[in-house]
């Protein structure tokens, strides 16, 4: 393990948290160069703070907040002078501190889009709608709506904004846009059936999420059904829709993955009403629009 001081952020990052006092840690062979208020290094500090809290995860709550405030202004800052693909682990990093930060979602969402990693993008879009009501972040359920139009799956255009529509009646003409031609392409032919898993327990108990084809399940971000459980892997296992049923197949994962509990050892077939157990997390599976 190193060897901590804890100093005062240089400014102007002090101004970036609430609590501007907070000692921050480093080691102490880069504390100098980290004070110098003639050249902050935010993303310095934000390395040194991770292993520190590698090190001494106890100290976590105590760091959380004005951890992840840092984190979140560094990868603004990042994001506006044109490093996009450099902001990204400060978002994870911020996130990580404060999974349920809706500002930070929301920008590393937006960064992850702008990007053109739509997949990543949606999951975290899929996140927040889950977390976020409609009248208040509209833009989110569009960008969503965008992507899943980029990617043919118009039926879940329609579930997602049909609903708005008649709700909000938003003031949008990209709303109206991609609503009515996903309207136009679902009657022009119907779409694959779509299934949908719901998680039974644990920090995102209650989240839906639909899908019509294959969905990664895992403990990161960029997943479709993300699971941050620390007894989860990072990518767990696989899902994709056949016909009227489900393929999974676990990845590898390091706790393994059941059936209605029967362990899954290959490819495995899951039907509306089974439950799929990865780890010590519970998703139940159901038809979509049932």
């Amino acid at each position: 393990m190193g060897t901590y001081v804890f100093i005062e952020l240089p400014p102007p990052l002090g101004e970036w948290i609430d609590a501007p006092e907070t000692l921050f840690p480093v080691r102490v062979s880069e504390a100098e160069d980290l004070q110098r208020p003639e050249a902050p290094q935010p993303e310095w500090i934000l390395f040194e703070l991770e292993r520190y809290l590698e090190e001494n995860p106890a100290k976590q709550a105590r760091l959380a907040k004005p951890g992840a405030q840092l984190a979140f202004h560094t990868a603004l800052e990042l994001f506006t002078s044109g490093l996009k693909e450099e902001s990204l682990q400060f978002y994870e990093l911020s996130l990580r501190l404060l999974p349920d930060a809706v500002p930070v979602r929301t920008n590393y969402a937006v960064a992850l889009h702008a990007l053109c990693y739509r997949d990543a993008a949606l999951a975290q879009y899929r996140l927040l709608i889950g977390q976020t009501s409609a009248r208040e972040h509209l833009r989110v359920r569009i960008l969503a709506a965008e992507i899943l139009s980029l990617h043919g799956e118009h039926a879940a255009v329609v579930e997602l904004l049909d609903p708005l529509a008649r709700e909000v009646f938003p003031a949008d003409a990209e709303f109206w846009d991609l609503l009515g031609d996903a309207r136009e392409e679902v009657a022009r032919k119907p779409g694959p059936p779509g299934f949908v898993v719901t998680v039974r327990n644990g920090l995102r108990e209650g989240l839906q999420v639909e899908f019509s084809g294959q969905a990664r399940i895992g403990r990161a971000l960029e997943n479709e059904i993300c699971l941050p459980d620390v007894d989860v892997s990072r990518v767990h296992a696989f899902i994709e829709p056949q016909g009227d049923h489900c393929v999974l197949l676990d990845n590898g994962s390091a706790n393994g993955t059941t059936v209605n509990g029967s362990r899954v050892s290959g490819p495995v077939t899951v039907r509306p009403g089974d439950v799929v157990r990865c780890a010590t997390i519970e998703l139940a599976v159901s038809a979509a629009g049932r």
